[in-house]
């Protein structure tokens, strides 16, 4: 197969451009108002509002970490509390927990979603102290909210939901609250910024009051709060982002599903996250079976011109500033998944030959360090 001429990146931001971003820029020029909660980011937060039927209560921050702090800190947790959170997310995840003044418990994820489910939770608050649960929509497949409200209403465990990189996917519980990522690489990026969305309203009101410094409608502070709010900047971003969004759903769905049937042709030893049909994904991790040395396969793909990552790899427990916090049973799937995790290009600008070429040299790279593999036909699979 012939090399593309250019050297295949593994992301490229899906940011609108500057002339579907110009005409909200003229009106942030025209009104003079910059921040504080302007008329660009009350748009944009109704027009996201309006995704979710029934519309849940949403207030935009400046960032999904910070969004995951106040969010925890409204549902009333005591200081030191144990927030359960699985092993295998991003750092962010457990570095908000710290920052919020509670301890986070490391729990294991499903072998086939990558989750930290509500079975494994149930599991965990049986043997062990916790007094909320911090799941994640990992790799941008949603949770079940159906599930979380019941183990909420069983428990009486607060369950407070990552869902960064599942904007498109993830739905909003009647007792769970959602925060999710607007960052430059998520499937709905404006470059930074984060959503928190909720069926309760005085959870809501908390986050937006403790983004705008702990600040009361009468100007006095209560509870301690930062400084977390939108920029209009970034409303305008997202506005336009919005008006793209069907047909960024659509490529993003469409892409993900031509990756895995052109993959197909790899398995066993290539796998992939199980998800509850089509997702919008925003990245795309790959599990290879039997691979002793991914990094040999990472270099050899380097060297084929295919930029490679390996998201949420070390867990949160090998990380020097968790490694004291309790992980249950030592989480021997998300360590097990840890030495397997790969992502490979995923991105909208991909074209469909260099796809192709990435399917092939991974084939490639894999035959180099493990056994030859079957040359089987590609089919489409369910997804």
């Amino acid at each position: 197969m012939i090399r593309p001429r250019r050297r295949i990146p593994l992301l490229v931001p899906g940011v609108p451009g500057i002339d579907q971003v110009r005409p909200w820029l003229e009106r942030i020029d025209t009104a003079q108002v910059y921040t504080n909660f302007g008329p660009l980011v009350l748009q944009f937060e109704q027009q996201l509002s309006a995704l979710w039927q029934p519309s849940p209560a949403i207030t935009t921050v400046s960032n999904a970490t910070v969004g995951l702090e106040l969010a925890l800190a409204s549902v009333d947790l005591q200081p030191r509390a144990r927030v359960l959170v699985p092993a295998l997310t991003f750092a962010a995840t457990a570095t908000a927990i710290v920052r919020a003044g509670y301890e986070p418990v490391f729990g294991d994820v499903d072998p086939r979603s990558w989750l930290l489910t509500p079975d494994i939770a149930y599991e965990a608050v049986r043997s062990y102290r916790v007094h909320a649960v911090l799941p994640v929509a990992a790799y941008g497949c949603p949770q079940s909210v159906a599930q979380w409200d019941r183990f909420t209403n069983e428990t009486g465990l607060p369950v407070v939901i990552d869902a960064a990189g599942a904007f498109g996917n993830q739905a909003v519980g009647d007792t769970s609250t959602v925060i999710f990522s607007l960052h430059a690489t998520k499937a709905l990026g404006v470059g930074e910024g984060g959503i928190v969305a909720s069926r309760s309203d005085r959870i809501v009101r908390c986050v937006r009051q403790a983004a705008n410094f702990g600040l009361t409608p009468h100007g006095v502070v209560v509870h301690g709060g930062t400084n977390a709010k939108l920029s209009e900047f970034h409303a305008a971003v997202g506005l336009a982002a919005l008006a793209a969004w069907p047909h960024r759903n659509n490529a993003l769905r469409q892409l993900r599903r031509e990756y895995l049937e052109a993959l197909e042709c790899l398995h066993p030893v290539v796998t992939w996250q199980e998800t509850p049909g089509s997702i919008v994904a925003p990245i795309l991790p790959l599990r290879l079976i039997g691979i002793a040395d991914i990094e040999a396969v990472r270099s050899l793909l380097s060297d084929a011109g295919i930029e490679t990552r390996r998201w949420y790899c070390p867990i949160l427990p090998q990380h020097p500033l968790f490694s004291g916090f309790t992980a249950i049973d030592g989480v021997p799937v998300a360590r097990q998944l840890s030495t397997e995790l790969l992502g490979v290009p995923f991105h909208t600008s991909l074209q469909r030959n260099e796809m192709a070429y990435v399917v092939e040299r991974l084939r490639s790279a894999l035959e180099r360090v493990g056994p030859p593999l079957r040359r089987a036909p590609a089919r489409l699979v369910s997804v």
